[in-house]
């Protein structure tokens, strides 16, 4: 949903508009969730894509200050690519 309405004016740029410089610093004690998507093209940014490879880790920092990694999961999965129509079928 958005809080943008045509009476407006032209609609904002898409991303970030005020990103952070930079990730916040964890503090002693909490858990970070990170997690990636990475979509393989061999044609190209406009090609089909056949392989999707999954990450996330949970990450802990300890008391003194040393990470402890929780948990890692890596997914790579192959998919079939969707067939372009051709005219004239």
């Amino acid at each position: 949903m958005s809080d943008w309405s045509p009476l407006d004016g032209p609609r904002p740029p898409a991303g970030p508009h005020r990103p952070l410089p930079g990730t916040p610093r964890q503090a002693a004690g909490s858990v970070r969730r990170t997690t990636t998507t990475d979509t393989i093209r061999p044609e190209g940014s406009m090609g089909p894509a056949t392989v999707v490879e999954l990450r996330g880790r949970d990450r802990r920092l300890g008391a003194e200050g040393h990470v402890v990694e929780e948990v890692t999961v890596e997914l790579r999965q192959a998919i079939e690519p969707w067939l372009k129509p051709t005219l004239g079928e």
